[in-house]
Parts: structure tokens; C-alpha cells; sequence
């Protein structure tokens, strides 16, 4: 199933696009790294034919056709795309401040958030806001309203 574009932003757009899986056409689902340094969903990986030589399986980027060493424990054991991974949850909260109105608070899901507290990266309700401000452990953090 391909993406359908969540906004008619630009850089969510592009951003979308960065995300999305040439096999599947989705944003990638637990992404990893094959030695040509292309990256794939895990399911995709598990999915494509292999090639055996001597014992060893091979699996080819369907990128570039290099051959990759399939660790013994398969597709799950190729190291996590931590960039991929890092953009989605960029992607995820882009998306949540594109439309403020559909931001729930992180904290107690209850409400729609108001502001978000730049130190811990969570949007939270008034409700919430009041008290995030007086635990001492969090009175020095930066509450701001969701667009800036």
C-alpha cells in the first residue's frame, strides 16, 4: 500500500518521501542497513529471494544489486537505520503540529494540548501545563504555545 501524503506541507511532504520504503512504498516499519548502506523495512528484507554459496545466504539490494552476508539470525540482525528511525519520530511530530487541533496531551491523553515543554518533548494540556510547572525538576524547562 503506498503513502498517501499527510499534508500539502513541503517539507512534510519531502520529508514523507525521504521516509518511504522503495520496496513496499510505505514509511518504513522498523528500518535496516544492508552493507551498500541502502535501507529497507524488516518485513521487506524477510520478503526478498536469497542466494546461497558455500552455506551462506546472500540477499541482493534491490537498489544497487549488491550482495549482502545474511546474518545467521536473519533480516532482524542487519543494524537499525537509527537516522530513518530518528526521522520518523521527527515525522510523527510534524504531522501532530500541522494540525494542533488533533494534538493530544502526552501526559494524560485526555485533552487536546495547548503548549509543548521544549526540555522533554511533550505536548501537554493546561491541566498538565499547571502541574509540569510545579514539580522543581522541571521549573527551569521552556513551555511554548505548539507554533513555535
Amino acid at each position: 500500500m503506498a503513502v498517501e501524503p499527510s499534508s500539502s506541507s513541503p517539507g512534510l511532504l519531502k520529508l514523507e518521501e525521504q521516509l518511504t520504503c522503495t520496496i513496499c512504498l510505505d514509511i518504513y516499519t522498523n528500518p535496516k542497513t544492508l552493507s551498500c548502506l541502502h535501507s529497507f523495512c524488516q518485513h521487506c528484507l524477510e520478503g526478498l529471494p536469497l542466494d546461497k554459496k558455500n552455506e551462506t545466504y546472500y540477499l541482493s539490494c534491490p537498489t544497487c544489486c549488491h550482495c549482502t552476508e545474511l546474518p545467521e539470525e536473519g533480516a532482524g540482525a542487519f543494524p537499525v537505520a537509527f537516522t530513518l528511525k530518528n526521522l520518523k519520530e521527527v515525522h510523527s511530530l510534524m504531522q501532530k503540529v500541522a494540525d494542533p487541533e488533533k494534538v493530544a496531551c502526552d501526559n494524560c491523553n485526555s485533552a487536546n494540548a495547548t503548549r509543548c515543554c521544549r526540555e522533554c518533548s511533550k505536548f501537554l494540556c493546561k491541566k498538565c501545563i499547571a502541574m509540569h510547572k510545579q514539580w522543581t525538576e522541571f521549573a527551569n524547562h521552556k513551555i511554548v504555545s505548539l507554533d513555535e
